[in-house]
């Protein structure tokens, strides 16, 4: 191939693909000068392929060569030649004879025309051979896409910057006050009227006729034509306030306002209240010459579904305008301002604001990509020149902006930040780009580095910890960016660079959730792609796991999206529930309903794509706390209420109440922590299939949800009802499912480990070997709301036993347990026993010792010691009490010190006591004299005595009083109740030493060396005379 093909062919498939990437993928201002440059690059190369193109191709070439001998006379002998030398033969009178060779070359070329080549010629870009119209074509589709991005680039702003445009829209709007943008350049126009009536003649408003507000006198280029009006609503008498009316304006505009439901409310008579939030859009993208230049595709998206979801308000969370993409014409005020009347002139936008308030929080977009010059420390003329068209279009109509965190009910005057209450939620609108340090000036998890600044990240933290009206269950916290660090791309411009920041937030939103009845949901944009993730409050904490935080990150509304994924989980922190990159335009739905038969608020999220939906999910709000919420709602079938009490029963081994409560639960609702519940319940009261059938629905109402937590919980419990079942096999391969969910499921490696053991002892052709389980149980397993499994089973009810006394029957020794937790003065421990006699309990507590003691039935008691206390108490200030379900004993400290442990690590004592390996444990050197060694630890309980673990395991397998297994695991033998009993009790670094080192070895190893384990994979080591193979082979 010349030079010139060469040349040709790529400038002419790079050029393709960057027009592509522009005009279909990403419309980014690196493309713009690639496709020009290869472009200019083309034409001369296309021309010059043109020009030496040869039209025909040597099919063979030959030479032919003939040679011809010849006789020849030469000149006659002169005379003395003649006397010397004649001959005899020369008869032609004197003359020489000469033999000649002629040669005859004859070269034949055969040649073909070339065929027009199409395909080739309309892919690479090469001229054709022979057609010049395929030849015009190629260059043709070059010189389109090179004209589409021009006039992608080009066309809005030569052919529409909208200076003339007049248009009128909602933003905010209270269940008391509506605020109206208007914009009007005509001089003529003025004054501006704008005249609402109320179109509901059943709402309880006084007077439905029209009023009059206004005027508008004087509209200037200083605001860009813009002003903004406040207008008032009618109050209305009855609950909500929702109601509906028109508005007209004297320059010929019109729509419809829907007032706010009152706070503390949701509209009637449905009881719901829903809003939308999305962010990021910019017209005709997707690329479509067809298409208007200033529409955009995914305002008629949401036109579609909007009258369908009867929502309050749509939540912007940024980058209403790109001023940077596909190019920036300038710095000036003007290019903000048009880019700004662009989006209002688009014929899509009336279908998406006529009836609908728009609010809005500012991202980088609309300033400058990647904004992170904290304005309050420099001054940037950038920043300045963004911000005052934003407030005019954006920020002029907004909610109050935020109040002072030091002066009750006080707003700022200056804030770019929000605040405002409607119906059952209370909504801050953060500034995320104002304020912030600079996204690499600091490590991510530097303590100071901040996104908010000192003041917005106050005002923050006292909206979350102020008391909320009564009625409201929700507070939305809204940032342009993601609050999880889970996306990898950019991650330092969203809060994975503000790691410090983020969790003082994390641990406020978590406090709400202590407080009980209001749950924190974080709603975000910007990464052109949608997220669900959790942020689950750390183990052992103070803080229930009914804290959790959700966040929703949704955009874009119309833009590109990367078909890379960006998104990835890497430890328990930020928890994944669903991830979608596809779409070019979603936005999700937030629905509340607060249930008058129950305490708890029920969010809906609904997430649609290009028109349709595509995900849900469903969320409860933290329960109440014994003496709060609205009591005249809480009834005793309640949902919430009969689920709790399920709870309550099932922690306190009383199965039959449990599955009775939860039982009038799934009649309300199929809800998967309700049907795993209960497979607990009967499956510790011995009823194993009742347990699996419930677990099996468990895993489709978990599927149903999209919540994988709750499928991976729901898989455990069905695993653990085939094993009783005698089912190892089905059993087994559950538990592969288990590990593919979550690899650090809770007791998963110990199960793993029990039922391969089992599997292992029983013959090849054994039923239990047998595998006939699906990953997804028959849908006809899950029963429809109102009828329960139970109801299907015959002859295996649990009867209820009626309580004879109101004492509850004394908790057997080997269930009976204890936990601990401290504040700065106090250390609370509690032991969880029922029955305890208080006549007959004996508590000593001493200076640096607490000793338990009290009689279980006839021929028992129960002892539990603290030998060697980490500090020493006040005895006289430390107090107990024994209640019908346990026994608390509260230890005055005498300094302010944290224990890290119980007891301190200068001395071990045994967990086994004397009693209980007496006369049954053989000698050890652990038993001797001898004091056995104890070894460094990072345990926060201090070191183990390794050797007395194992003389209690012992000390069971002998009497046949295995006290280390489970509630699942009254028949396990002494071994696996010891290594269950060790994970248990173990801090984190061992737990994930044991996990790792089980599940890397497959089994054949069992480490809780962290340090060693961590550094690199556990090889499997069989036993020797055992062979390793793939699990399943």
């Amino acid at each position: 191939m010349a030079w010139q093909d060469q040349a040709t062919a790529v400038s002419s498939i790079g050029l393709r693909l960057a027009a592509y990437v522009f005009l279909r993928w990403i419309p980014t201002p690196v493309c713009p000068p690639i496709i020009y440059t290869l472009f200019a690059l083309y034409i001369p190369s296309f021309i010059a392929s043109y020009l030496g193109r040869s039209q025909y191709d040597v099919i063979a070439d030959e030479v032919d060569v003939k040679v011809h001998n010849t006789q020849a006379n030469g000149q006659p002998q002169s005379y003395a030649d003649a006397v010397a030398g004649s001959s005899p033969d020369n008869d032609d009178g004197g003359h020489s004879t000469t033999a000649q060779e002629d040669f005859d070359v004859e070269e034949t070329i055969i040649l073909e025309k070339k065929g027009p080549k199409v395909l080739k010629t309309l892919l690479t870009g090469l001229p054709s051979p022979t057609s010049r119209f395929i030849s015009i074509a190629t260059f043709l589709i070059n010189l389109g896409l090179v004209l589409a991005a021009t006039d992608l680039i080009y066309r809005a702003k030569v052919q529409y910057p909208s200076n003339d445009l007049s248009f009128a829209r909602l933003g905010y709007v209270s269940d008391s006050e509506a605020k109206l943008l208007v914009r009007e350049p005509d001089r003529a126009n003025l004054p501006i009227y704008v005249s609402v009536r109320n179109l509901d003649p059943h709402s309880g408003v006084a007077d439905s006729g029209w009023r009059s507000y206004g005027p508008i006198t004087n509209l200037s280029n200083d605001t860009d034509y813009t002003s903004a009006i406040s207008i008032p609503l009618p109050r209305t008498i009855g609950r909500a306030g929702r109601n509906k009316y028109e508005y007209v304006t004297s320059n010929n505009h019109k729509g419809f306002i829907t007032s706010a439901p009152r706070i503390g409310y949701t509209s009637e008579p449905d009881g719901k209240f829903t809003f939308l939030t999305s962010s990021c859009i910019i017209p005709r993208f997707p690329y479509n010459p067809f298409k208007h230049p200033l529409s955009i595709p995914g305002f008629k998206h949401l036109a579609k579904v909007l009258p369908s979801l009867d929502a309050q308000f749509m939540l912007f969370l940024g980058d209403f305008i790109y001023i940077d993409v596909p190019k920036r014409f300038g710095y000036h005020v003007e290019d903000y301002r048009r880019d700004y009347r662009q989006v209002y002139a688009s014929p899509d936008w009336p279908a998406v604001s006529q009836n609908l308030s728009w609010i809005h929080v500012i991202d980088d977009h609309e300033i400058a990509n990647d904004f992170d010059l904290n304005t309050e420390d420099h001054e940037t003329s950038l920043y300045q020149t963004a911000i005052e068209p934003w407030n005019n279009y954006q920020g002029a109509v907004n909610p109050p902006v935020a109040r002072k965190s030091s002066i009750y009910n006080r707003d700022r005057t200056d804030a770019t930040y929000f605040e405002f209450t409607q119906g059952p939620a209370t909504f801050f609108m953060m500034d995320t780009r104002r304020y912030r340090d600079l996204n690499a000036g600091l490590p991510a998890n530097e303590t100071g580095k901040s996104m908010l600044g000192n003041e917005q990240l106050h005002d923050l933290l006292a909206f979350l910890a102020r008391p909320v009206p009564r009625g409201v269950r929700w507070k939305f916290v809204v940032s342009s960016v993601p609050f999880t660090k889970n996306w990898k791309v950019n991650n330092l411009d969203t809060w994975a660079g503000f790691l410090d920041e983020r969790q003082k937030i994390l641990e406020a939103m978590w406090d709400v959730g202590l407080k009980g009845g209001v749950g924190v949901v974080v709603l975000s944009g910007d990464r052109h792609e949608f997220a669900s993730t959790a942020f689950p409050p750390p183990l052992g904490g103070k803080w229930p796991l009914s804290s959790t935080v959700h966040e929703f990150s949704t955009s874009p509304l119309s833009q590109f999206y990367l078909p890379i994924p960006s998104y990835r989980q890497t430890d328990d922190d930020d928890v994944l529930v669903k991830y979608i990159a596809e779409g070019n335009s979603k936005f999700g739905s937030v629905t509340i309903e607060s249930p008058e038969a129950s305490d708890q608020s029920l969010l809906k999220f609904r997430l649609f794509i290009d028109g349709e939906e595509a995900w849900n999910s469903i969320l409860l709000s933290p329960p109440m706390l014994k003496g709060k919420g609205r009591t005249s709602l809480t009834k005793t079938t309640a949902m919430s209420t009969q689920a709790d009490l399920g709870a309550k029963a099932l922690a306190a081994k009383d199965y039959a109440s449990a599955i009775t409560h939860y039982t009038n639960a799934l009649k309300t609702a199929n809800s998967p922590l309700w049907f795993t519940n209960r497979s607990t319940a009967y499956h510790r009261a011995g009823q194993y299939d009742l347990a699996l059938q419930d677990a099996e629905a468990g895993v489709l109402a978990a599927r149903q949800r999209a919540r994988r937590e709750l499928i991976t919980a729901a898989q455990m419990r069905r695993a653990i009802a085939l094993y009783s079942l005698g089912r190892l096999g089905d059993s087994r391969l559950v538990l592969t499912w288990v590990r593919k969910l979550n690899e650090k499921e809770k007791s998963l490696g110990v199960w793993q480990l029990k039922v391969a053991n089992e599997y292992e002892k029983l013959p090849e052709d054994s039923e239990g070997r047998k595998v006939t389980v699906t990953e997804v149980p028959d849908e006809a397993k899950l029963p429809e709301v109102g009828k329960t499994v139970v109801a299907e089973e015959k002859g295996k009810a649990v009867t209820q036993v009626p309580q004879t006394s109101t004492t509850p029957a004394q908790t057997p020794k080997e269930k009976i347990r204890h936990e601990w937790y401290q504040s700065s003065n106090k250390v609370t421990i509690t032991i969880f026993a029922k029955g305890i006699p208080k006549e007959k309990a004996e508590v000593t507590i001493a200076e640096d010792s607490v000793e338990v003691n009290f009689p279980i039935g006839a021929n028992s008691s129960y002892n539990y010691s603290l030998d060697n206390l980490y500090e020493r108490i006040s005895p006289s200030e430390s107090t107990f009490s024994i209640t019908p379900n346990k026994l608390e004993i509260t230890l005055h400290k005498t300094s302010g010190t944290k224990w890290p442990a119980l007891e301190s690590a200068t001395r071990v004592p045994a967990l086994a006591t004397t009693d209980d390996i007496k006369d049954s444990t053989p000698q050890t050197p652990a038993s001797t004299a001898e004091k056995a060694p104890s070894y460094p630890t990072s345990s926060k309980h201090g070191p183990k005595n390794w050797d007395a673990l194992a003389i209690s395991a012992l000390a069971a397998e002998s009497t046949g009083d295995n006290k280390l297994g489970g509630d699942d695991d009254d028949e396990a033998d002494p071994l696996h109740g010891f290594f269950k009993k060790l994970y248990k009790d173990a801090d984190p670094d061992t737990k994930r030493a044991m996990m790792k080192s089980y599940t890397e070895s497959n089994g054949t190893a069992l480490s809780t060396n962290w340090a060693d384990v961590k550094k690199k994979p556990v090889e499997t080591n069989p036993p020797e005379g055992v062979e390793a193979k793939s699990w399943g082979k």
